[in-house]
């Protein structure tokens, strides 16, 4: 279920953070099957996700808790589809340095959808055919 829904998105969003009382995820796996799958990642920088996640070179980090940062992360994405595929191929690459034999699943994710000629649909509600694809899963250590 997973690889099939990161398939068929543009962008993986997780926002990780620490609980009241301390607990908080490692480098969840889910970021990294993410970055298998060339997909460009948003996320925070909790715990262990930046020894994965380098800012601006394998994907975004925002700061925890800042919803307005989160946001405008996402926009970013979405205007400037050449950081999103730059983002999401360092990604990938990078998955097989944290993961060694971690097979890069390329072909099932992004592979290049994003454009700003024809961006794929926003995972909503509305169901927008004009807006790019995103999965986000909020994070709460795992709860």
């Amino acid at each position: 279920e997973v690889k099939r829904l990161l398939a068929g998105s543009d962008a993986f969003v997780l926002p990780c953070i620490v609980t009241d009382d301390g607990d908080r995820d490692g480098i969840p796996n889910v970021l990294v099957e993410a970055m298998a799958m060339m997909l460009p990642v948003i996320t925070t920088g909790v715990s262990g996700i930046p020894e994965l996640v380098s800012h601006n070179r394998t994907g975004l980090i925002v700061p925890e808790r800042n919803p307005v940062a989160l946001a405008g992360a996402i926009r970013n994405l979405i205007a400037d589809t050449r950081l999103a595929l730059d983002l999401a191929r360092a990604g990938m690459e990078a998955t097989g340095k944290h993961m060694p034999g971690l097979p890069a699943e390329a072909e099932g994710g992004n592979s290049g959808k994003l454009s700003s000629e024809s961006p794929e649909g926003l995972e909503t509600r509305q169901e927008d055919p004009r807006m790019p694809k995103i999965i986000s899963i909020t994070s709460a250590a795992g709860k």
